[in-house]
């Protein structure tokens, strides 16, 4: 387990396999990248007070993840990304939060970090990046599943923020 701070976001990431699939020069290297995330959700965040943020990310297997996809959201099936909000949406700033702010889990499936990888002719890690990035945009509320619009919505702060980190990187 591995726990990356910054001044405003405390990242743990966990690993549900045998070995930690990630090197440790990448894992240093998630610190440069975390303010841009922290920045994102503290646009919206301040406005209610939010103070530190706090997040996990979980790496697991497939059967894990089919298993959570089963029991949360009644898919039998494997999935790239799971999102498990503390807050049903922090969107606009309308939540009233108080000091510290657990944003909630994000799972990810490893065998399938590498099928996209090579799909999308994308390194591991830069597609680990963008399941983050996707997971962090549902924690905050965000959800292309619900319309074209909000697919349109999400999609464009995705995009936009794996820009940035890629850039770090």
């Amino acid at each position: 387990m591995h726990t990356l701070n910054s001044k405003k976001i405390t990242l743990t990431i966990g690993s549900g396999l045998r070995s930690f699939p990630l090197k440790k020069k990448f894992v240093k290297e998630m610190t440069n990248w975390l303010p841009i995330i922290s920045g994102f959700i503290l646009k919206d965040l301040k406005k209610c007070g939010a103070g530190h943020l706090y997040l996990n990310l979980m790496i697991c297997g497939d059967h894990k993840v089919q298993r959570l996809n089963r029991e949360y959201r009644n898919k039998d099936k494997t999935t790239d990304v799971l999102s498990f909000p503390v807050y049903e949406n922090l969107r606009g700033g309308k939540e009233q939060l108080f000091g510290p702010v657990d944003l909630g889990d994000i799972v990810v499936s490893w065998p399938v970090v590498l099928k996209q990888a090579k799909e999308f002719k994308v390194t591991n890690e830069q597609e680990l990046i963008h399941l983050f990035v996707h997971g962090v945009l549902h924690l905050m509320g965000f959800d292309h599943e619900l319309s074209r619009k909000e697919e349109i919505i999400m999609e464009k702060y995705e995009q936009e923020l794996v820009k940035k980190i890629y850039k770090k990187l």
